[in-house]
């Protein structure tokens, strides 16, 4: 009884130290249009826009950006964002001064397609670069800085968009 005590409480520890804080993932870019949004999430694609509730989550030794729901942000050959398994999940996520970095990088782009606009972690002629704010879910102070603590390879891209 005594051990199996010991090792939940282990368990905790290592998760705990293990992911980051959960944060709302809300959006903001220098100069018009769009100047603030969320980022949220339709038919498990990820949109950047205004006057969406946020998409919630936090990042895990890894690197890898999981949702409140369970579900794992990916990214597709082409470089956009959406929801999905484990299995196809992209890492490389982490915090700095509040901000959210895929890989290194700080921001990411929003291109518009059908009235709204898909995230991207490429660049394309014509989108709008934007940065994603992590901000605790409880208050509007910003996440704590994170990197992935896992001895993790990065994984290739391999998922094609879902359609609408």
């Amino acid at each position: 009884m005594k051990f199996s005590s010991l090792v939940t409480v282990l368990l905790t520890f290592i998760y705990t130290v293990s992911a980051s804080d959960q944060f709302k993932l809300l959006a903001y870019r220098n100069c018009d249009p769009l100047r603030y949004g969320t980022v949220y999430s339709k038919n498990k694609i990820l949109y950047f826009g205004p006057d969406e509730p946020p998409l919630v989550g936090n990042l895990t030794a890894c690197g890898y950006l999981q949702f409140a729901d369970g579900d794992y942000a990916v990214v597709t050959r082409d470089g956009y964002l959406q929801r999905g398994p484990i299995k196809d999940a992209a890492n490389g996520f982490s915090l700095q001064n509040g901000n959210l970095y895929y890989r290194g990088v700080n921001g990411f782009e929003a291109i518009e397609w059908n009235g709204k606009y898909l995230i991207t972690t490429l660049t394309h002629q014509g989108g709008l670069q934007f940065y994603v704010k992590a901000q605790k879910v409880h208050s509007k102070d910003n996440a704590h800085d994170f990197q992935p603590t896992g001895a993790c390879t990065l994984n290739v891209p391999s998922a094609t968009l879902y359609s609408e």
